[in-house]
């Protein structure tokens, strides 16, 4: 650490220690039908979900300018995960008298479940804890759900020239 006018006031060392393990799966299938030679419908399904632990460790020894040892800080933190992600997309093209017109319909859900902690606690240099264990916790479910539509309009003009217009809204 540097004072203002760029004096050593004070030293950290730290060491981190990860342990993150997860079983992440996911899928998408889709399919294509061609109603006639201008007409194709589709649609796609797509999702994933991941449960997934973590536990980490760090410990930060803090000196003073001549980088002797004064305190250290433990933490500890870690949490249990579960995602849970679906979309799925039905779209149009169709090609009338030289028109092009083509519609999408997407729907996407996000959900999160979340158990976390963290604890840091101060020792002086003989190990002793000093002042008090700071404690953080949080649970929660987070649930996001997208709809959207878009439609494009495709309309020739000479000279291989095409004028586009489209519309796109979600929610």
């Amino acid at each position: 650490f540097r004072d203002l006018g760029g004096k050593i006031v004070g030293v950290s060392n730290a060491r981190t220690d990860a342990f993150i393990v997860g079983q992440p799966h996911r899928f998408k299938i889709g399919m294509d039908y061609s109603i006639d030679k201008n007409n194709i419908i589709g649609i796609v399904l797509s999702g994933s979900t991941n449960r997934e632990k973590e536990k980490n460790t760090v410990i930060n020894k803090l000196g003073d300018s001549s980088e002797k040892i004064t305190s250290i800080l433990r933490s500890t933190s870690g949490g249990n995960y579960h995602n849970m992600d679906l979309s799925g997309n039905l779209n149009y093209k169709g090609t009338f008298q030289g028109l092009e017109l083509s519609v999408d319909a997407d729907y996407m859900q996000y959900k999160r479940n979340v158990n976390q902690f963290a604890y840091t606690q101060a020792y002086d240099i003989q190990d002793h804890a000093t002042g008090d264990l700071f404690s953080l916790y949080r649970n929660g479910n987070y649930f996001t759900r997208i709809y959207a539509i878009k439609t494009d309009l495709l309309y020739p003009l000479k000279n291989r020239i095409n004028l586009g217009f489209g519309i796109k809204t979600s929610f």
